[in-house]
């Protein structure tokens, strides 16, 4: 009875505590709309940042001119700090990428002029934590039309993918480019990219300082796919390849896998009929062979990872982000977030969805604190008068946003009733007997997690709908079982081990 006691003091601790690190709020914009936001949670200043683009403020740079915002957040999400830069000659948009390196943050993108309107300049911004400039540097001034769209560091450098065209030259020139610059925006090296008009889908170093590369090309007449490079540090290409079947248009971001492989999150749509479906890709990492290709419908029309969608790697699976339709007549606007996680197998272990407004979401940024996913977005305008406002969500490790899982959404494993899902004995011992009585019979196996109570996976493995399972590695405590099938429905249940 002691052991129960405690461990009841445990639950209601952990949930007390954990209760009030939960968040799902909107922070209204002051009658402006935000656009490309880019957020970077700083471990060393125990505070969040971001740099975005903004429109009508006639503080800055007067009605109808884009200037920046830099912004620093407290643990609540207010603003602590706000620096606007602008000038009157430029219309200012902040790209993909805020880089913190030496005690100074970096951002890029690409600045039009007010009086040439078709003239693009590239640039990178030094910021200190402050928010004040330290300088502001334009690349590939020669050309017309150059536009920085990803940034990263590696070794005391930062690195940026850059578009750079002449549309006025006959023919039009269009590349792309991977660009080393030092601290003090000096240009040290680049690379260039020629043919079927590239432009940059995600730029990320990887463990042997080299860089995963992709774009989206128009390498197949009248379709777009992705093209992946591998560079090593000093940007020498060691392989390349094209992605996807030749009458579709896709897209794909790039991430390292813990076991070094690169894994591909994107979108591939069908063209017979337009809709867009989810799509992973997994590379080995020595040659770019395509070791796994998968697709997700997570609504019948329209889902997609994108450009925005983000990853984070655990022991046994990977959370991600990513968008679906949820217009009643299934097909476009308005679009809701989804969260996964994903095994390494690829299979579903769940999926929560969230929403505000009858409007589109985006969420930009996801950082993991404390056992639970900090998100960081915009919900866009459903109005004219509503304009495009901040959203902070912070969910726990199976993508609650309170501490009973509520949502917004339906529980995925449509059982009829409690007791379609028997788990026994619980509190267990060594072994679980697990049955399902599946009454619509669309699934024969299941895929089981088992997780403790700071979110991590102690087990994992696929059932029948009569297993019994040997849990006796696992010490006593408190754990959370998780059960999914191939159509992505799951039920969640507390599980007892107690010897």
């Amino acid at each position: 009875m002691k052991f129960r006691f405690i461990l009841v003091i445990l639950l209601v601790f952990k949930f007390t505590i954990g209760f009030s690190q939960y968040a799902n709020q909107v922070n209204e914009t002051e009658d402006k709309m935000e656009l490309t936001y880019c957020y970077h949670y700083n471990s060393e200043l125990n505070s969040l940042f971001s740099v975005s683009t903004t429109l009508r403020d006639t503080n800055v740079t007067g009605s109808g001119a884009n200037y920046l915002e830099f912004k620093r957040y407290d643990e609540n999400y207010n603003v602590i700090s706000n620096t606007q830069y602008g000038d009157s000659i430029h219309r200012y948009t902040n790209f993909y990428g805020m880089e913190y390196l030496n005690h100074s943050y970096y951002s890029c993108g690409v600045k039009r002029s007010v009086v040439a309107p078709d003239t693009l300049k590239a640039y990178v911004i030094r910021w200190d934590t402050l928010g004040a400039i330290m300088w502001e540097k334009e690349y590939y001034q020669n050309y017309e039309d150059a536009r920085i769209g990803f940034l990263s560091q590696n070794n005391n450098f930062l690195f940026f993918t850059a578009l750079i065209s002449n549309p006025t030259s006959s023919p039009s020139s269009v590349n792309s480019t991977v660009t080393k610059i030092d601290t003090s925006g000096n240009e040290i090296n680049d690379v260039l990219f020629g043919g079927y008009n590239q432009q940059s889908k995600s730029l990320r170093t990887t463990s042997d300082n080299g860089f995963i590369i992709s774009t989206q090309a128009n390498y197949h007449f009248g379709a777009l796919n992705p093209i992946v490079y591998k560079i090593d540090s000093n940007l020498n290409i060691k392989w390349q390849k094209v992605l996807g079947p030749p009458d579709r248009n896709h897209a794909l971001q790039f991430f390292e896998l813990p076991n070094g492989n690169y894994l591909g999150v994107g979108s591939s749509e069908e063209p017979a009929t337009g809709y867009l479906r989810s799509w992973l890709v997994e590379l080995d990492s020595a040659n770019g062979q395509v070791l796994k290709d998968t697709v997700y419908w997570f609504a019948e029309r329209y889902s997609g990872f994108n450009i925005f969608s983000n990853v984070i790697f655990r022991e046994h699976d990977f959370i991600v982000t990513a968008l679906k339709s949820a217009n009643p007549l299934l097909n476009g606007a308005p679009y809701h977030i989804l969260l996964l996680s994903i095994s390494y197998d690829y299979s579903i272990n769940w999926e929560r969805e969230y929403f505000h407004r009858s409007s589109d979401q985006g969420i930009y940024n996801m950082y993991e604190k404390d056992n639970f996913y900090h998100l960081q977005g915009l919900v866009f305008k459903d109005s004219p008068t509503n304009t495009h406002d901040e959203w902070f969500l912070v969910v726990d490790s199976l993508g609650c946003d309170d501490a009973v899982c509520t949502v917004g959404v339906e529980e995925m494993l449509q059982f009829d009733n409690d007791d379609n899902l028997k788990i026994y004995p619980n509190p267990a011992q060594d072994n679980i007997n697990i049955s399902v009585n599946d009454a619509h019979k669309t699934n024969s196996t299941y895929q089981l997690q088992i997780s403790d109570i700071t979110g991590k996976t102690v087990l994992s493995k696929t059932i029948t709908q009569t297993s019994n399972i040997d849990i006796s590695i696992l010490p006593n405590g408190v754990y959370i079982l998780t059960l999914g099938s191939k159509t992505h429905k799951m039920k969640t249940e507390k599980l007892i081990i107690q010897r």
